[in-house]
């Protein structure tokens, strides 16, 4: 009974993070969420055991395929000792599952913004104030810059833009408004829409008649498209229809994009925090550019972008959010030197008269330290197979379920395709660093008084 009761645990354990997943599904809130994160972490570390034991068989034939009886040996040696294997692997997978987590959310929210904003910003050049009042949000300025900038030789149209912090229901929005030239031209760039909306969406947004949400603002207030929303303005309610829903991500609560027209008329207020300047055809952005930045940058302190630098700034401040991870990856590439390190020497350790019988009959010290380098490339390959498993199946999670009620973003999934390969690699780099003390050691064996240890 004492060998199948570890068994038993395992299978509650599967079978609790199987209910906590469908909790969460048929019950989606931050606390579901956060409960089913920690019930697959620890699934992925007990899963350790019974991933070892099923590649236990290819492990043995591929080994012996790429590396012949050496490769066959380090495959026996680390079956030798599931539990322990076990517990190697389990610690690679779990942390290095961590590090391929937080990448795969830290890609998924930057492609996530990047590919919008693509899509919404069509200007060839967008000007801001230079400073910044809050986060990100450029700090507003007189719309007459917008006017200004209308007039400069080249310029064939100019959109300007209005974003405020405001209370709605108990939270904090993003009110983000636009010209209604911008709703109305679609060359000048728009919000992707998912796919349900209103019809004529753009010609009532730009009429003062709907709004755009963010798919945020739909998940925290529990609203759908068709419905009503009431904002209380400074001039008394504002009711607009909610036309459609995007990706937008002024907010963690939700974001309401409407006409500025309508916006100025109940908020009062005729500022603009960005102006975004369509050439006309054939006008040199440089040029341009330069006449911006010598007749007004001076007198307004304005900062000139173009649109993809506008972007790639977006971009670097969802990577400076995200700095840390390479701390956390570094960490846990520590951690795996001493685990790998520790299992191998322990491997060793446990098989010197073995070993001592192979040096007795013949057989090398060269492959002896192949061998011990092989077990090492197992450990982290089956480390790093559980790893990517887990990682990507929490920020599935993430993306999909949590991380809407938790936090307000919804996004889209997208993996780290140029990180992986990357962990990859370094994991292998670590995992053969830490085998040169347990393969020296081995290849130091004495036949003789191997032989004679107990």
């Amino acid at each position: 009974m004492g060998g199948r009761a570890p068994w038993v645990l395992r299978g509650v354990a599967l079978a609790a993070v199987g209910a906590g997943l469908a909790a969460q599904a048929r019950h989606p809130s931050a606390a579901c969420g956060l409960l089913a994160t920690a019930l697959v972490a620890a699934g992925a570390a007990l899963a350790a055991r019974p991933a070892v034991h099923a590649a236990g068989f290819l492990l043995d034939a591929g080994s012996r395929r790429l590396a012949g009886p050496v490769g066959r040996l380090a495959a026996a040696s680390l079956l030798h000792n599931p539990r322990r294997t076990a517990l190697t692997v389990a610690t690679l997978g779990v942390g290095l599952g961590c590090v391929v987590w937080f990448w795969t959310m830290a890609e998924s929210f930057r492609t996530s913004l990047v590919d919008a904003l693509s899509a919404a910003v069509r200007a060839d050049l967008v000007v801001t104030s230079a400073h910044v009042t809050s986060g990100y949000v450029e700090a507003p300025v007189s719309d007459e810059v917008a006017a200004r900038l209308a007039a400069v030789p080249g310029v064939a149209a100019v959109i300007g833009s209005r974003v405020v912090d405001w209370p709605h229901d108990g939270r904090r929005i993003a009110i983000e408004a636009f010209d209604a030239r911008y709703f109305a031209d679609a060359g000048l760039g728009r919000w992707p829409l998912a796919r349900q909306q209103i019809t004529a969406v753009w010609n009532r947004v730009a009429g003062g008649e709907a709004a755009i949400v963010s798919a945020n603002f739909l998940v925290n207030f529990g609203a759908r498209v068709g419905d009503s929303v009431v904002l209380e303005t400074p001039s008394g309610p504002l009711v607009l229809v909610i036309g459609g829903a995007t990706a937008a991500f002024e907010s963690p609560a939700g974001t309401i994009q409407m006409s500025r027209e309508v916006f100025t008329r109940y908020w009062r207020d005729r500022q603009v925090n960005r102006v975004g300047v369509y050439l006309a055809p054939g006008a040199d952005v440089a040029a341009v550019r330069a006449a911006i930045a010598r007749d007004l940058a001076p007198a307004y302190d304005l900062r000139i972008l173009s649109a993809r630098e506008l972007i790639g700034y977006y971009a670097a401040q969802v990577g400076r959010a995200f700095a840390p991870l390479h701390v956390l990856a570094a960490t846990v590439l520590l951690v795996t030197l001493l685990g790998v390190a520790d299992t191998l020497l322990a491997a060793v350790l446990g098989r010197t008269r073995e070993l001592g019988a192979a040096r007795a009959v013949g057989v090398r010290r060269a492959p002896l330290v192949r061998m011990v380098f092989i077990e090492a490339l197992l450990l982290g390959g089956l480390g790093l197979a559980l790893a990517v498993t887990s990682g990507v199946g929490l920020a599935a999670l993430w993306v999909n379920e949590t991380l809407p009620h938790l936090l307000g973003w919804v996004l889209e999934l997208h993996l780290p395709y140029g990180e992986v390969p990357v962990l990859a690699a370094l994991t292998v780099a670590v995992a053969g660093a830490a085998a040169m003390l347990p393969a020296r050691r081995a290849a130091r064996l004495e036949p003789g008084l191997a032989l004679r240890e107990e």
